[in-house]
């Protein structure tokens, strides 16, 4: 009850129905041993896929840059999307970030240089409220999404709640 007290206020934000964007920014949750995405990763690409399947927006920007066995989250990631079946031309790696701050930052910049405006993100539910306001905070205009089917426990919600406020506090957000 209370994980789901915390996810439930952490994920406000979420929209219930996208809208057009221009590029469906997912962001890595880290990845097994071997370099296979986590289950978060795992559902931040299923979610991602699927909107693009949807024809919210015509490409995916898939975000981060912390590395298992030599791969990294975005290359995982974009595998995963390829193997979903969107073409490898709709998916763009941005492999340098290695937290939300820099996820916001370098996704922000990919953005600017393609002259892409407004995203969709897509984390998981209790990441989304730190992420849209630090995507935000880079310029982007953005609306959250998560796997509908995604689960989050008590420490990475509590983990999220101690997050925001440092971000808060070092004034990232």
């Amino acid at each position: 009850m209370v994980t789901r007290l915390l996810v439930g206020a952490l994920g406000a934000g979420c929209a219930g129905r996208p809208a057009p964007a221009d590029v469906i920014v997912a962001l890595g949750g880290g990845l097994y041993d071997g370099g296979a995405p986590s289950r978060s990763t795992a559902e931040r690409v299923r979610a991602a896929v699927r909107l693009w399947g949807e024809g919210w927006a015509p490409a995916l920007l898939m975000s981060g840059g912390r590395a298992v066995a030599g791969v990294s989250e975005a290359q995982a990631m974009g595998r995963a999307a390829e193997s979903a079946g969107v073409p490898r031309a709709r998916i763009t790696l941005e492999q340098s970030s290695l937290n939300t701050f820099e996820n916001a930052r370098y996704s922000a910049s990919f953005m600017r240089a393609r002259g892409q405006k407004r995203a969709i993100l897509v984390t998981s539910p209790s990441h989304l409220r730190r992420s849209l306001a630090v995507f935000r905070g880079a310029g982007v205009e953005v609306l959250g999404f998560h796997d509908a089917d995604a689960r989050d426990d008590l420490y990475q919600a509590a983990r999220e709640v101690v997050a925001l406020g440092l971000f808060r506090l070092l004034g990232f957000i």
